[in-house]
């Protein structure tokens, strides 16, 4: 792909980012005129931000960062809550992104790291635009979905942010997953799998915590540790120790019966809460095979 390689003069990087910022503000618009066409436009956004982090060089990110926010909102000066909520987050969470792969960090670590971040900043930005324009941006958000249960609309808004910023950003690593050998970048030993198996691990332990403080945190975190779960299955696959995760494999049916006979004792919209043991034992599974399997490369 043309685009991504590197821009190594002033007029190539100028008229890439140039490029990128129309590509958001024209998103932008069209997210303030119709916010269901914008969900899938949207999606787009920490791509432009990717490509100008791994193509350009950093001194210019800074130029293209503001540039790009203010004439987004320059753009929908009518409606500027909607860009900030969506663009300023997924310019950040692109920008995020490209520097971990850029840093040669492991493209789980980079997904998970960005999509959470990108998440962060949604939540972090609606106090302001609650102030800014006296409204309440999670009751009105909920209103076009018909949701006005107070638990149920908890739930899907850190579910669904969750899983829009997870969209964004593999949509970005599908997308340059085969461009970064351009830039001489490679990705982490056995280590960096290690650690993303333990990472899974404690995100399952807390989800219970957790539940008694926010249901909606709980759902959350339940499924970053499935998304860091499956990450763990794909590299213990590429090891060719698949036969291993049998015992795995099987919790799902477990967790299946066990949600059916304990159901009616959990309390009301934590029952699917129960499916955490799935991600927990195969991320168990696989960090001592990750464990073991180092312990035996340094004995050979």
């Amino acid at each position: 792909m043309k685009m991504l390689s590197q821009k190594k003069t002033l007029g190539q990087a100028i008229t890439l980012m140039a490029l990128m910022a129309a590509i958001n503000i024209i998103a932008s618009v069209v997210a303030a005129l119709s916010i269901v066409a914008s969900i899938i436009l949207i999606i787009i956004l920490p791509l432009t931000s990717t490509i100008i982090v791994l193509t350009c060089p950093e001194k210019y990110f800074p130029i293209y960062a503001f540039a790009t926010i203010g004439l987004s909102l320059a753009a929908t000066i009518w409606n500027i809550d909607i860009t900030l909520f969506y663009v300023v987050p997924s310019i950040v969470s692109g920008f995020v992104f490209g520097f971990c792969i850029k840093r040669s960090l492991y493209f789980g670590w980079s997904i998970v790291i960005a999509s959470v971040l990108q998440m962060g900043i949604s939540f972090a930005i609606i106090p302001l635009i609650n102030a800014l324009f006296e409204i309440n941006f999670i009751d009105d958000l909920l209103a076009i979905f018909k949701i006005y249960d107070a638990i149920p609309g908890q739930i899907f808004i850190c579910v669904s942010f969750y899983l829009i910023s997870l969209i964004q950003v593999f949509l970005s690593y599908f997308v340059v997953r085969n461009e970064v050998s351009k830039f001489n970048i490679t990705t982490q030993s056995i280590n960096g799998y290690k650690c993303f198996s333990f990472l899974g691990i404690c995100l399952a332990i807390c989800v219970a915590p957790i539940a008694f403080l926010s249901i909606g945190a709980a759902y959350t975190l339940e499924l970053i540790s499935i998304t860091v779960s499956g990450f763990v299955i794909y590299e213990f696959f590429k090891t060719g120790a698949a036969k291993r995760l049998i015992a795995s494999a099987g919790t799902l049916l477990f967790n299946v019966f066990l949600v059916a006979i304990l159901y009616k004792f959990i309390p009301d919209y934590c029952g699917l809460l129960v499916f955490t043991l799935t991600p927990l034992i195969i991320c168990l599974l696989c960090f001592c095979y990750f464990l073991l399997k180092k312990e035996h490369d340094e004995i050979k």
